[in-house]
C-alpha cells in the first residue's frame, strides 16, 4: 500500500520539477513585442472588423471584479487612465509571465495615474486567487459572459480572448492598443511603460 501511494506522489513531484525547470529556462516566457508594433497608434494581426478605433471612446462593458461586485469600465476610465489587459486565464503561463513583467513596473505606472485592469474568462474565485498573487495594485475582472472580449473584437471561437492591451485616457478615449493572435509574443511591462510615457 505504501509503495502504491508513493508512486503517484513521485510522479507528481517529477512533473512539478519539470515544469519549474521549463519555466526557469524561459520556455514558457513571453517574447517582447517587436518595437515597430509599439510606435504606431495601434497594432493588430487579428482579422476582425469589430476592433475599436483609436481617438474614439473605448467600448464600455460590464464585468465582475475579484470580490464578485458588478463593475463597468466607464466607472474607472472617467476618473483616471486605464491600461486594459486581456489575458487567457490564470492557467496560461505566458499570461502570468506578462503580468509579472507589468508588476515589476507597477510603481511607475501608478506614478502616471494609470490603473491596470486585467480581464479574463476566469470565474470570480479564480480572479481572487490571481489577485492574491499580484496584489491590490491590479484590478482583476471576470468576463465569463464574453461581453468584454466581444466588445473589443478579440474573442476566439473557443471562448478565450486573443491577448491584447489597450491604453485608455482619462475620460474614456482610446489612445493606443496592441492585439495579436500570437499568445507567446506580447508587450512587456517595460515596453508598456514606454508607450505610456510617449502617449499620456
Amino acid at each position: 500500500m505504501t509503495v502504491s501511494l508513493r508512486l503517484p506522489t513521485l510522479l507528481l513531484s517529477a512533473v512539478l520539477l519539470l515544469a519549474a525547470a521549463i519555466g526557469g529556462c524561459g520556455l514558457l516566457s513571453i517574447s517582447a513585442a517587436e518595437p515597430d508594433s509599439l510606435t504606431a497608434p495601434h497594432y493588430s494581426d487579428i482579422g476582425s472588423a469589430s476592433q475599436p478605433e483609436v481617438n474614439q471612446t473605448a467600448p464600455d462593458f460590464s464585468a465582475r471584479n475579484a470580490d464578485g461586485e458588478a463593475v463597468r469600465l466607464r466607472q474607472v476610465s472617467e476618473q483616471q487612465p486605464v491600461l486594459l489587459l486581456f489575458y487567457r486565464g490564470e492557467w496560461c503561463p505566458f499570461c502570468i509571465d506578462q503580468l509579472d513583467s507589468i508588476k515589476a513596473v507597477l510603481p511607475q505606472l501608478q506614478a502616471y495615474g494609470v490603473q491596470l485592469i486585467a480581464v479574463s474568462p476566469d470565474d470570480v474565485a479564480t480572479s481572487q486567487n490571481t489577485r492574491r498573487q499580484f496584489g491590490q495594485g491590479f484590478m482583476f475582472w471576470s468576463d465569463t459572459s464574453g461581453e468584454a472580449m466581444q466588445a473589443y473584437g478579440i474573442a476566439r471561437d473557443n471562448g478565450l480572448p486573443h491577448p491584447a492591451v489597450y491604453l485608455i485616457g482619462k475620460g474614456g478615449e482610446l489612445k493606443w492598443y496592441y492585439a495579436s493572435e500570437d499568445y507567446k509574443q506580447r508587450p512587456t511591462g517595460e515596453q508598456l511603460l514606454e508607450v505610456i510615457k510617449a502617449t499620456l
